[in-house]
C-alpha cells in the first residue's frame, strides 16, 4: 500500500486557533463582498452622498485621509506603510552591500590565490638558477680537465690510461665478486639466527612447563607426607585433649564459684522476695504459652482470609465466564497450550501492573518461545466448525483466491465479519483472558469505518483531512482512530497464491480469512522479527492486528485500565470486497471499545450490535448457581477476615502479656538482688559472667579436640596405600625436578647458541657493508679511468664538446636569471594588487555591516508600528470604524457589475467566488445573491428597504441601526452581534 507509516498524532498538533481565524475569515469574506458594492453600487450612511468613483482602469486605488479626519488605525495603517517602504529600501541597500562585500571578498581570495602561485612561480625560478649555475659549475670543470688532458696526449700517457682502465675493470669485478660472497653469508646468518631465537622460545616454554609440573609434583608430595604423618596427628590429638580437660577445669571451679554466690544471695534473700520471683516467672511462662498459641491462631485465620480470597476469585471467574456463556457458538474451534496462555496472561498483568519495559520485553520473549520460536508448532490452532445457510455456496475462481472476495455481497461480507469476530471471541476465551479483556461484538458503523480507514490507508498521502472527516461523522474520537492507523503490519490479506482448483465454497472462503486475519496475526505477536523488542512492547505500530486480536494492544489494556473490563465493537474490511478497483490487497480490522472516552460525539455513532457468535446476544443465561457460589464465597472470604482481626486482636493481647510478665520477672530479680547484701549479689554476677566465659572456652576445646580426632583417625587409615601414594610422589616430583633441570640446560645451550649467531651476523654484516664500500670505491676510480682514457683517446674532440657544453650551460644560467627576475617582479605586483583588493573587501564589508544595522533597525520599527497598528485595531469604536471603511469606500473605483456568491470549496475553508464562475469551479453557492440599490446614492431608509429581506436586525437602538447601514458592517453584525464587534477577541 501507498500510505506511508507515520504518526499522525504528530499532525494533529495545534497548529493555532484555526477553527477561530475561520470564523475571522468567513466574516472578512461576506463583509468585503458587501463593502466593494451590491450590484456595482456602494452603500453609504443616511443623507451622505457617495463619492464619484474612480476610473475603471485603476485596479488599485488608495485610501487618502487628511490628518484630522483619519482615524487612529488609518495612521496606524500609515506609519506600518511608511515602516514598511523604509525596511524594504533599508533591505534592498543591505542586499546590494552584501553583493558588493561578496564580490569584493571574491576578488581578495582570487588575489591571495595569484600571489601564491606568483610565490611558487618566484621558487621554482630560482632553483632553475641554483641548477643552471651548477651546470655551468660542472662544464667549467670538465672544460679544464681537457685542457689538463691536452698537456698529457703521448701515446704513453694513453696508454697508461689505457691500462688503467682494465685495471679499474679487474678490480670492479673482484670487490663486486667479494661482496656477493659476503651477502650470502649475511643472508645464511639471518637464517641461523631465526633458528636459534625459534630454539630458545621452545626452551623457554618447555622450562616454564617443567617448572609448573616440578611445582605441582612437589605440592603432590607435601600433601602424601602430611597424609603419613600419624605422629603429628596424634600430637595434636593429645594437645587437644590436654586443653579440654584444662578447660572443663575452669568450667567446674567457674561453676562452684556461682553456687557459692548463690547459696550467699540466697542467704542473705528474703523468702518474700524469692516467692515474689517465682510467681512472676510462673506467670511468664504462661504469658509466652499464650502468646504462642495467639501466633498459631493468626497464622491458621491468615491461611483461611487466603483460601476464601482464592475460592471468591475462582466463583467470580466462573459468573463472568457464565455471565458471557451463550447458546450461539462461535463457530470457530480454538486449542493452545497452557505455557502460550500462561505467557499472554502475563504479559497482561505485568503491563497492567505497570511493569518495566525490561519485563515486559522479558514477557514477550516468552511468548515467542512458547509459540515454539520460529513456528506455531500446534501451539495454537483454529478450526472453522459454523454450518450457516451460505456456507455451501460456491464461487468460481478465475485468477486466485481473493477472486471469491469480490463476489460477496452485503450480507455476506457481515457472515464473514462475524465469524471473524466469533473466532477473536473464542480465542480470548481459550488463553483465559476474555474476563480481562472483554469479548468484541459486530457493529454495521464500526464496519463502515474500517471500510472508510481502509480506502484512505490505500489511497496514501496525507489522510489528516481524511480522518478528521471521519471523526466527525462517526462520533470515533480522531485519536483512537489514529491509533489504529498507523499499523505497520495491515496491509496483507489473503495472498494472491495460483490456485488448482476453479471454484470455492464459502465454507472455504472463511477458512482462508481466518487463517490470513486472525491466526497469522495473533502468531506474528510471537515472531522473533525484531533484535530488540522495546519497540515491540512501547509502540502499538509493531504487530497491532495480533495485539488488538488478543486485546492486549497498549491502548486496549490503557482503555481496560482506566475504564475496567468492557467489550468492543468490532467491524473489519478488505479491498476486494465488492470488486474494489484498488490494485493490491489490503486490509483493516477496527476496534472500538464501548466506553463514553472512545467518543468525541457519541450521538454520531449507531450503537446497534449485530448477532455476534460466540458472544451473549439478548438471551439471558442463568447464572444463579454461580452468582450463589460468589455470594457464600465472599460471606466466607468476610467471616475469614474477621476471624483474622479477632486472632490478631488475641495475639496483640498476648504480646502484651508477655511484654508486661517479663517486665515483672525483671523487677523482681532486682528486688531479690537488694533485698540481700549489694556485694553478695556483685559477686554473683561476676561469677556468673566467669562461668560464662569458661563454659564459651570449654566449647570451643571441645570441637577442636573433635577435629584433632578425625584428623588423627583419617591418618590410621590405609597406610599402606598412603604410603605408596607417597613413594609414587616422590618419584615423580623426582623425574620432574629431572626434567626441569634438562629444560634449563637445554634453553641454556639454546640461549648461548642465539648469543654466538647474533655476534656473528654482527660480524659479517660489518664485513659486507666494508665489500659494499670497496666495490663503490672501485666502481668510482673506473668511472674517473674512463673519463681519463676517453680524453687522452681524442684531445681536440674532448676539448671541443666541453667547450661547447660550457657556453650551452651558460646559455641556460642566463635564460634562468632573466626568468627568476621577470618572475620576482611579477611577484611584487600581485603582492600590490592583494593588498588592493583586502582594502577593498574590507572597505565593503563595514559597508555591509551599515547596511545591516541599519535593516534591523527598521525591521524593529515596523514591528513597533505593527504591533500600534494592532492594538489600535483591537481598541477601535464602532464610529472610526465606520469611518474608515467610509475613507476606504471614497478612494475605490466603483465595483464591477458581476454578483458575488460565497462558495465551499473544502470542508471548514469558505472561498469568494464570481456568482457565474460557481458552477465552473465545481461548488455551489451558499448564500443568495442580493438585489442592488438602483443608484449610488442611497438614504439609510432606502438601504434598509432595499436589504431589509436578508439581513438580520441586531436589536441596537436607531443609531446604531443607521449607523450600521453599511452592508459590510450589517454582515458583520449578523454573525457576531454588536457584543461581539465591541468586544472581539484577537486571535
Amino acid at each position: 500500500m501507498t500510505q506511508t507509516r507515520q504518526d499522525y498524532r504528530a499532525q494533529r498538533l495545534p497548529q493555532g486557533p484555526t477553527l477561530h481565524k475561520g470564523k475571522l475569515t468567513l466574516a472578512a469574506t461576506l463583509a468585503a463582498a458587501a463593502i466593494t458594492g451590491i450590484g456595482g453600487h456602494a452603500v453609504v450612511q443616511a443623507d451622505t452622498t457617495a463619492p464619484t468613483p474612480a476610473p475603471a482602469d485603476q485596479t488599485q486605488p488608495t485610501t487618502t485621509a487628511t490628518a484630522t479626519s483619519a482615524t487612529p488605525v488609518e495612521q496606524a495603517q500609515a506609519a506600518v506603510t511608511t515602516a514598511q517602504a523604509q525596511a524594504t529600501t533599508a533591505t534592498q541597500a543591505q542586499a546590494a552591500a552584501q553583493a558588493k562585500a561578496d564580490s569584493a571578498t571574491a576578488a581578495e581570495t582570487k588575489a591571495a590565490q595569484t600571489v601564491t602561485a606568483g610565490e611558487a612561480q618566484a621558487q621554482a625560478a630560482a632553483q632553475t638558477v641554483k641548477a643552471a649555475q651548477a651546470s655551468v659549475a660542472t662544464a667549467q670543470a670538465d672544460v679544464t680537465a681537457a685542457q689538463s688532458a691536452a698537456e698529457h696526449a703521448t701515446p704513453a700517457d694513453q696508454a697508461a690510461a689505457a691500462q688503467a682502465v682494465t685495471e679499474a675493470t679487474a678490480a670492479v669485478a673482484a670487490k663486486t665478486a667479494a661482496q656477493t660472497k659476503a651477502q650470502s653469508t649475511v643472508d645464511a646468518d639471518a637464517g641461523t639466527v631465526q633458528t636459534a631465537k625459534t630454539a630458545v622460545t621452545t626452551a623457554t616454554q618447555a622450562q616454564a612447563e617443567a617448572k609448573a609440573q616440578a611445582a605441582t609434583a612437589d605440592a603432590a608430595v607435601a600433601a602424601a607426607a602430611k597424609k603419613t604423618d600419624t605422629g603429628k596427628a596424634l600430637t595434636a590429638l593429645n594437645n587437644a585433649k590436654a586443653a579440654e580437660a584444662k578447660a572443663q577445669a575452669v568450667v567446674d571451679q567457674a561453676q562452684a564459684a556461682v553456687a557459692a554466690a548463690t547459696k550467699a544471695s540466697d542467704n542473705a534473700a528474703t523468702a518474700q522476695a524469692k516467692a515474689a520471683l517465682t510467681t512472676a516467672q510462673q506467670a511468664l511462662t504462661k504469658a509466652t504459652a499464650n502468646l504462642t498459641a495467639a501466633k498459631a491462631a493468626v497464622k491458621t485465620a491468615q491461611t483461611g482470609v487466603t483460601t476464601a480470597q482464592q475460592a471468591l476469585d475462582q466463583a467470580t471467574a466462573a459468573l463472568t465466564a457464565a455471565k458471557r456463556q451463550s447458546s450461539t457458538k462461535s463457530g470457530v474451534k480454538v486449542t493452545v497450550t497452557a505455557t502460550l496462555k500462561k505467557a499472554v496472561t502475563k504479559y497482561i498483568q505485568d503491563t497492567q501492573a505497570q511493569a518495566s519495559v525490561k519485563t515486559r520485553v522479558a514477557d514477550m520473549n516468552a511468548i515467542n518461545q512458547a509459540f515454539g520460536g520460529d513456528s506455531a508448532n500446534g501451539h495454537l490452532t483454529l478450526a472453522y466448525t459454523g454450518n450457516t445457510a451460505n456456507d455451501k455456496k460456491v464461487f468460481k475462481i478465475s485468477r486466485d483466491y481473493n477472486d471469491t472476495l469480490k463476489q460477496l455481497n452485503s450480507a455476506e461480507i457481515t457472515e464473514l465479519v462475524q465469524t471473524l469476530a466469533g473466532a477473536i471471541n473464542e480465542i480470548r476465551t481459550q488463553f483465559g483472558i476474555i474476563d480481562k479483556v472483554g469479548a468484541v461484538k459486530v457493529n454495521q458503523d464500526t464496519i463502515a469505518l474500517a471500510k472508510a480507514v481502509n480506502a484512505a490507508a490505500v489511497k496514501g498521502g496525507d489522510i489528516t483531512d481524511t480522518l478528521d472527516h471521519l471523526a466527525k461523522t462517526s462520533g470515533v474520537d480522531e485519536n483512537l482512530i489514529i491509533q489504529q492507523v498507523v499499523s505497520d503490519d495491515q496491509d496483507v490479506g489473503i495472498a494472491d497464491w495460483s490456485v488448482t482448483q476453479h471454484t470455492m465454497t464459502f465454507k472455504e472462503v472463511k477458512e482462508r480469512a481466518l487463517m490470513a486475519f486472525v491466526f497469522n496475526q495473533v502468531y506474528s505477536v510471537g515472531a522473533d522479527i525484531y533484535a530488540d523488542r522495546t519497540a515491540t512492547v512501547e509502540n502499538d505500530t509493531t504487530f497491532l492486528p495480533g495485539k488488538q486480536i488478543l486485546g492486549i494492544a497498549n491502548y486496549q489494556l490503557a482503555s481496560i485500565a482506566a475504564n475496567g473490563v468492557h467489550d468492543a465493537f468490532f467491524g473489519a474490511w478488505d479491498t476486494f470486497f465488492g470488486a474494489d478497483p484498488a490494485t493490491m490487497e489490503a486490509y483493516r480490522m477496527i476496534f472500538v471499545p464501548d466506553t463514553a472516552a472512545s467518543f468525541g460525539n457519541a450521538a454520531n455513532f449507531d450503537r446497534t450490535v449485530i448477532t455476534t457468535p460466540g458472544l451473549t446476544s439478548g438471551a439471558k443465561v442463568d447464572t444463579t448457581k454461580q452468582a450463589a457460589a460468589v455470594a457464600t464465597a465472599t460471606a466466607q472470604l468476610t467471616a475469614a477476615k474477621a476471624a483474622l482481626t479477632q486472632a490478631k486482636a488475641a495475639q496483640t493481647a498476648a504480646q502484651t502479656g508477655v511484654t508486661t510478665a517479663t517486665a515483672a520477672v525483671a523487677q523482681k530479680k532486682v528486688t531479690q538482688l537488694t533485698a540481700g547484701s549489694k556485694a553478695n549479689a556483685a559477686a554473683l554476677a561476676a561469677a556468673q559472667k566467669t562461668l560464662a566465659k569458661a563454659q564459651d572456652a570449654l566449647k570451643k576445646a571441645q570441637a577442636a579436640t573433635a577435629k584433632a580426632q578425625t584428623a588423627y583417625t583419617n591418618s590410621l587409615k590405609s597406610q599402606s596405600e598412603q604410603a605408596a601414594a607417597l613413594k609414587q610422589a616422590q618419584a615423580t616430583a623426582a623425574a620432574a625436578q629431572a626434567a626441569l633441570k634438562q629444560a634449563t640446560s637445554t634453553l641454556t645451550s639454546a640461549k648461548q647458541a642465539l648469543t654466538a649467531a647474533l655476534a656473528k651476523q654482527k660480524a659479517d654484516t660489518t664485513a659486507l657493508t666494508a665489500a659494499k664500500a670497496a666495490v663503490a670505491k672501485a666502481r668510482a676510480a673506473l668511472v674517473a679511468a674512463q673519463k681519463q682514457a676517453a680524453l687522452l683517446a681524442d684531445v681536440p674532440a674532448a676539448q671541443a664538446s666541453a667547450l661547447a657544453a660550457l657556453a650551452a650551460a651558460k646559455t641556460e644560467l642566463a635564460a634562468a636569471q632573466t626568468a627568476y627576475d621577470q618572475a620576482t617582479a611579477k611577484l611584487a605586483a600581485l603582492k600590490q594588487s592583494l593588498t588592493a583588493a583586502k582594502t577593498t573587501a574590507h572597505t565593503a564589508k563595514a559597508a555591509l555591516a551599515e547596511a545591516t544595522a541599519a535593516t534591523a533597525a527598521a525591521q524593529t520599527r515596523l514591528a513597533a508600528a505593527k504591533t500600534k497598528l494592532a492594538k489600535l485595531t483591537h481598541t477601535e469604536s464602532l464610529e472610526d470604524n465606520v469611518a474608515r471603511q467610509q475613507h476606504a469606500l471614497a478612494g475605490k473605483p466603483a465595483a464591477g457589475t458581476a454578483t458575488h456568491a460565497v462558495a465551499v470549496a473544502h470542508p471548514g475553508k469558505l472561498t469568494a467566488v464570481a456568482a457565474g464562475a460557481a458552477d465552473k469551479a465545481g461548488v455551489t453557492a451558499v448564500n443568495p445573491v442580493i438585489a442592488a440599490a438602483p443608484t449610488a446614492t442611497t438614504t439609510a431608509t432606502g438601504a434598509a428597504k432595499a436589504a431589509g429581506r436578508d439581513l438580520p436586525q441586531t436589536g441596537e437602538a436607531t443609531r446604531a441601526a443607521a449607523l450600521l447601514s453599511v452592508t459590510g458592517v450589517a454582515a458583520l453584525l449578523s454573525l457576531f452581534g454588536l457584543t461581539g464587534w465591541r468586544k472581539r477577541r484577537e486571535y
